[in-house]
Parts: C-alpha cells; sequence; structure tokens
C-alpha cells in the first residue's frame, strides 16, 4: 500500500489540490443561489437587454427575460445555475490541461492556487458574476481540443470542423455578450497557426479565414446607437427584479474613451492616482502575466515543446491586442485575469515532451538554493496576496485598509471552509469545543 501511494504521490497529489480548489469554491457556488454574490454592478450588468432594441452586451439578458415570460424562471435559478457551470466548467479544462505537468508539484501549486487564475473571482467576490467567464471559457475549450486531438491521424479535419461549428459561433455569441472579446480573438488565431503549422495544416494566414464572420458583430456593436431611452427600457423591463443598468450603456464608443482618459490622466478628487497606485498594479502585473511568462518561455527555451519555428519566434505579438484592454477598461485586475488565463491556455496547449520536462525538473530539484527560495516564494504567492477587481488601481478596487490574510486570501477560504465543517460537526454529529470569532 505504502509502495503504491509513493509511486502515484504525484498524481494524488495533483487529484487533493483540485479537491481543496473544488470545496473551497463549492461553498460559494452554494451561496450564489440564495444571495447576491458581491455587490450590485456585476449581477445588475447581466439583465442588459433588448427591450429597447439592440444594444451592445444585451444577448444574455434578453435570453433571461424570454426565459422568465415563458417559464417564470428566476434569476437566481438561471444566473446562478450558470455561473456555476461556467466556473466547474474551467475547474474540469484546467485540470485536463495541467495534468501532464505534475510532476512539478511546485508549479501545479502556482497555477492551482495563483490569485491572478481560478480563485481571482472568490477573492474579490465581487467580479463572481462578471461576464468575463464566458471569454475564459471559450480559450480553454479552444485549448484542451487541441491536447486531446493532437495525436489524431485526423486532427486537421477534426479540427476545421470543431473551429467552425463550435468555437466561431461561440465567439460570435461572446462578441454580443461583452465587446471584450474582441481583444482575444488574436490568441484563438495564434491557437488555430499553432494546428496548422505543427500538426501538417495550411501553413499560411488562409487558415484564419473562418474568423472573418466574427467581424459582423462588431461591426454590429460599433455602428449601432445608443440613448437614454433605450436604456429606460431595459430599466422597465428588469425593475420587477429589483436590477438597473448604468445610464454608461447609453453612451457611445467616443464616452467610453472620454471615461478612460478621465479616469487615467485627470487630477480631480475621485481620480487623483499617485505613485503606489501604479507601483500596485505595477507588481499585481509581474506576479501573474510575467511571472508566467518567464516560466513558460523558459520551457520553449529548453525546447520542452514541440512547436513550428514561426509560432515559437511570434507567438508573443498575437498577444498585444490584449494589452489594449488595459487603456479601453478601468478594472485592471479582470483584465490580469481574462489576459493570464488566454496566456496560460496557449502554454498548456503546446504539446510537451515529458522526457525532456522532466530533465527540466530535475535539475530545478537538484538546486537546493532555487528549490528551497521557491519554496518560500510560493508560500507567500499562495497565502498572503491578491489581485483586486482594480489591479490595485485607486478608487475602482484599491488595496483598502480592510484587507488582510484572513479576508482576502487562501487563507480565508480555508478558515471558512473548516467553520463551515467545524460547525456541521458540532451541530449535527458531536458537540465540539467551542470557538469565538
Amino acid at each position: 500500500m505504502l509502495s503504491l501511494i509513493i509511486k502515484n504521490q504525484n498524481k494524488l497529489l495533483f487529484n487533493f489540490l483540485f479537491l481543496i480548489l473544488l470545496l473551497v469554491l463549492s461553498v460559494h457556488f452554494y451561496q450564489s443561489f440564495f444571495s447576491m454574490l458581491g455587490n450590485k454592478w456585476a449581477f445588475w450588468e447581466l439583465f442588459v437587454n433588448y427591450e429597447g432594441g439592440f444594444i451592445k452586451r444585451g444577448i444574455l439578458g434578453e435570453i433571461f427575460i424570454t426565459l422568465n415570460r415563458l417559464f417564470d424562471t428566476s434569476p437566481f435559478s438561471f444566473f446562478s445555475f450558470l455561473f456555476v457551470l461556467l466556473y466547474c466548467i474551467q475547474i474540469i479544462i484546467f485540470y485536463k490541461l495541467v495534468y501532464p505537468y505534475k510532476s512539478s508539484k511546485l508549479l501545479c501549486i502556482l497555477i492551482v492556487f495563483s490569485p491572478a487564475l481560478l480563485m481571482f473571482n472568490f477573492y474579490d467576490i465581487n467580479t463572481y458574476f462578471t461576464k468575463d467567464n464566458f471569454t475564459k471559457v471559450a480559450i480553454l475549450i479552444h485549448a484542451l481540443f487541441i491536447v486531446k486531438k493532437v495525436h489524431s491521424k485526423s486532427l486537421i479535419e477534426n479540427y476545421n470542423k470543431f473551429l467552425n461549428y463550435l468555437i466561431i459561433p461561440i465567439l460570435f455569441f461572446n462578441i454580443l455578450n461583452h465587446e471584450q472579446q474582441v481583444f482575444f480573438i488574436g490568441v484563438h488565431l495564434l491557437l488555430t497557426l499553432l494546428v496548422n503549422y505543427n500538426y501538417g495544416g495550411i501553413k499560411s494566414f488562409k487558415s484564419l479565414r473562418s474568423y472573418i464572420v466574427l467581424l459582423i458583430p462588431f461591426i454590429i456593436i460599433l455602428l449601432t446607437p445608443n440613448s437614454f431611452e433605450k436604456v429606460e427600457m431595459i430599466n422597465d423591463s428588469i425593475r420587477v427584479f429589483g436590477a438597473k443598468i448604468s445610464d454608461l450603456h447609453a453612451g457611445n464608443i467616443n464616452l467610453m474613451i472620454g471615461a478612460v482618459i478621465k479616469w487615467h490622466f485627470l487630477k480631480m478628487p475621485f481620480y487623483n492616482h499617485n505613485v503606489f497606485d501604479f507601483l500596485n498594479l505595477f507588481t499585481c502585473i509581474l506576479l501573474s502575466l510575467f511571472l508566467f511568462y518567464l516560466i513558460f518561455h523558459y520551457f520553449i527555451k529548453q525546447n520542452i515543446y514541440e512547436m513550428h519555428w514561426f509560432i515559437k519566434k511570434y507567438y508573443v505579438l498575437f498577444f498585444l491586442p490584449c494589452f489594449a484592454l488595459f487603456i479601453s477598461a478601468l478594472d485592471h485586475g479582470r483584465t490580469i485575469n481574462i489576459f493570464l488565463t488566454h496566456l496560460i491556455s496557449f502554454y498548456l496547449a503546446l504539446k510537451i515532451n515529458n522526457n525532456k520536462f522532466k530533465i527540466v525538473v530535475s535539475s530545478f530539484n537538484k538546486s537546493f538554493f532555487l528549490k528551497n527560495l521557491s519554496f518560500i516564494f510560493l508560500f507567500f504567492y499562495v497565502f498572503l496576496w491578491y489581485i483586486p477587481v482594480g489591479g490595485g488601481y485607486d478608487a475602482i478596487g484599491t488595496f483598502s485598509e480592510g484587507d488582510s490574510i484572513f479576508k482576502n486570501t487562501l487563507m480565508s477560504e480555508l478558515i471558512n471552509l473548516f467553520m463551515i465543517i467545524y460547525n456541521f460537526i458540532d451541530y449535527n454529529i458531536i458537540n465540539l469545543p467551542r470557538i469565538v470569532v
């Protein structure tokens, strides 16, 4: 028995990490069916619909309104189930994508419990009901298909069907659901080129022609005028649910650009950003995007992936449009989370050479200094920080005086889980010593 455990220790630890993750997140899943997690802005955003005519971000709300009229579906029964499904899909796909790296315990812990990936929407619970999850699920599904079908003899044929009949429709829907999807289309293009260049497809940009159809929803969004009358009609349709959408939906692209300039650069009492705001944001970017880039680009340099030279040389360029979201959006924590999910999805979609990877891991483990320094860093990384919705940038989601390791990090989630289990045993099984908090 002991020998069996030792033989499968990497697999057992890997499964244990995801078990802990699922237990921690299931607490929030359960609560989401009975209350609005976080503040109202993200939840109310889900109600945007087409009652006043076409408007950006309205397709999901329109689906809910239709179901409500036909079947008297309540907001919590629809949106709560939908978001639990979206999060569970992400957990399952991450499990399958990270599994080949299970021999590196440190890397697996870093990915699973990174405050910038799966845990982001739970550390800052105000982001739980954001539409970002549709964008993240799309790239994860795309990456998973490549990983699972990479050894198939008919990969290119199956991939083209998968792209045309699943990914493109999902992206079409996502653009109508939230225009942020446009900034991340480049990563999907990269995955399509990866398949074609690596596995015998069309080695040119002609393989991307299926994506042309996505210009339709984008152009419609750009050209459709919005108004306060539309917003008022939408609010009339959702008033019965106690919801109200922002007047910002009445503005066009010019209003959005003006708001961004005002937010980032004008010195007003509410928008007065100092050097610490930028340092907070810079630190969040370093500990998320830059950290994972360093790790996986090092793997690329060590040739542990089977990659066509074109992809290896130019893959970073396809992520450049993602940086534009830092300029056009205000909640930089969300941008980091979506950006990193796309970055890690690309890396995990690469075909890994297990023997070369084990050599890299073995070499790392032999270094006493690097190994122990990484353990210390990992402890601080997992337990002692998180990314707020604004990425540390003042006024929209900075680190506040009320933040602590017992409130906003994995430590808080584990304590909360422990108290739930403790109280259940105390009330239903055996009286336990009283805990006063």
